[in-house]
């Protein structure tokens, strides 16, 4: 999820509605809803029955301090902070200026990135306090059978679908479940897809 800060998040939405009405900050009034969209997510994820037992890792962006401290300040005003780990999204380690663009457009190597690194046990850490330090996790998770992607702009998301995804990658399938604009909003994968 891109941190919801103004002017990095939701830009053409910004411009509209700065276009639409200039009383309005368009950079904070995209920010804000960026930052409800994925607060709806979070909770929904987290609160449900259905999802209970499942970890969850929030990939953020930028991979930064900054990055991190907001998103647990997110987790933190949400009393969530005990049902999320966060792990920074970066494509490479090896080019910090693309690892930093929020921009990419490259999703495809973001969620290898994260896949790979789920696979290899770094499921990330808890977030610290907003302003701490974070600090990643020493033990390494256990492998899920299955991991599911959501986007942070799906605040109506079911978790039944959630499920669902999670129980078709558990036996091996793909998931997806697109989106009005040709995207998608939910996809899970086997933890041992090949990539």
């Amino acid at each position: 999820a891109k941190c919801p800060i103004p002017g990095a998040v939701k830009t053409r939405l910004a411009a509209d509605l700065g276009r639409a009405s200039p009383a309005v900050d368009g950079d904070a009034a995209a920010a804000t809803l960026a930052r409800g969209m994925l607060c709806d997510v979070l909770e929904r994820v987290a609160l449900s029955p259905l999802l209970e037992g499942a970890e969850k890792i929030l990939l953020y962006a930028p991979p930064t301090p900054e990055g991190c401290a907001i998103m647990a300040s997110i987790l933190s005003d949400l009393g969530l902070t005990n049902d999320w780990r966060l792990m920074p999204m970066s494509v490479s380690a090896v080019n910090e200026d693309e690892a930093h663009d929020l921009r990419s457009p490259d999703l495809t190597a973001l969620l290898t990135s994260a896949l790979l690194r789920i696979r290899s046990g770094q499921g990330g850490a808890p977030p610290a306090s907003p302003g701490g330090d974070w600090t990643p996790v020493q033990a390494p998770l256990p492998l899920p059978p299955g991991v599911a992607f959501i986007g942070m702009d799906t605040p109506d998301i079911n978790p039944r679908d959630i499920r669902r995804a999670l129980l078709c990658a558990e036996s091996g399938r793909a998931y997806i479940c697109p989106a009005s604009d040709g995207g998608y909003g939910l996809l899970s994968l086997p933890s041992h897809a090949p990539i």
